[in-house]
């Protein structure tokens, strides 16, 4: 997992077991440095259909962080989501 800037730097990662929730592992990577979401309000992380979960968007929305992300064919779609 890898978050990185719009340009491509790295700022920061994990190696997880590929059999775990890749919505827990975001938030046990933004958990982790506290400083990556509070020193940056106004965050937006882009992110694929993976990413789906009302408790990610709370978890998100809690620390001002957006996240932009595609919805299912047979979903509203969501705000920002034709910018991908």
């Amino acid at each position: 997992h890898l978050v990185c800037t719009p340009s491509g730097l790295p700022v920061t990662w994990a190696l997880a077991d590929p059999k775990l929730d890749e919505r827990q592992v975001l938030m046990a990577v933004l958990d982790h440095d506290p400083t990556l979401t509070a020193d940056r309000w106004g965050l937006t992380v882009i992110a694929d259909k993976g990413y789906v979960s009302a408790e990610l968007d709370r978890y998100l929305a809690d620390r001002g962080v957006t996240l932009l992300r595609p919805s299912y064919r047979n979903r509203t779609p969501r705000p920002g989501e034709h910018l991908l």
